[in-house]
């Protein structure tokens, strides 16, 4: 098996734990939408390309006075802004197809991307797991093929 492959598990969180894991989702848009306006404001007036390194320095004065962007934790914070690094770049790939980086609708497709370092995962059974995600705690998860995580990527999707 591959060392980068994805795998996809069922999460049931408690109604608590679902309404922070939403917030934490819209609060990685907002992220994501503030670095991408700041971006394009210092290349059109100042002819400045900005990067995450700098980014995060602004980041982190912003947790202290935003309660609602403290609460997100400070490693998906920073890695929003990886990924926009990363748009960017393959943006300006002429090898790679993808577009300009886009600003992120508020919708019914939500994620927030958890590193490795912060997140823990155990066997209850044969059938059932658990994941400590930071700020949150155990979340149970179907287990459905064995687990390999290093990082997490929670994602809610609109039921049909």
């Amino acid at each position: 098996m591959k060392a980068n492959t994805g795998r996809r598990y069922r999460l049931y969180p408690a109604l608590r734990q679902a309404e922070r894991l939403t917030n934490w989702g819209h609060t990685s848009r907002a992220v994501w939408n503030v670095a991408l306006a700041q971006r394009q404001f210092a290349w059109t007036q100042r002819g400045v390309t900005l990067r995450a390194v700098g980014q995060n320095r602004q980041l982190t004065e912003a947790r202290a006075e935003l309660p609602w962007l403290a609460d997100l934790p400070a490693q998906s914070a920073q890695q929003v802004l990886r990924n926009l690094d990363a748009a960017y770049d393959n943006w300006w790939n002429p090898q790679h197809p993808a577009g300009s980086p886009k600003f992120k609708k508020r919708g019914t497709h939500l994620s927030v991307a958890l590193p490795g370092q912060s997140v823990a995962v155990r066997a209850l059974n044969h059938r059932w797991g658990q994941v400590r995600l930071p700020k949150i705690g155990w979340i149970r998860f179907r287990l459905s093929r064995p687990s390999g995580a290093r990082s997490a990527t929670p994602q809610r999707h609109a039921m049909l």
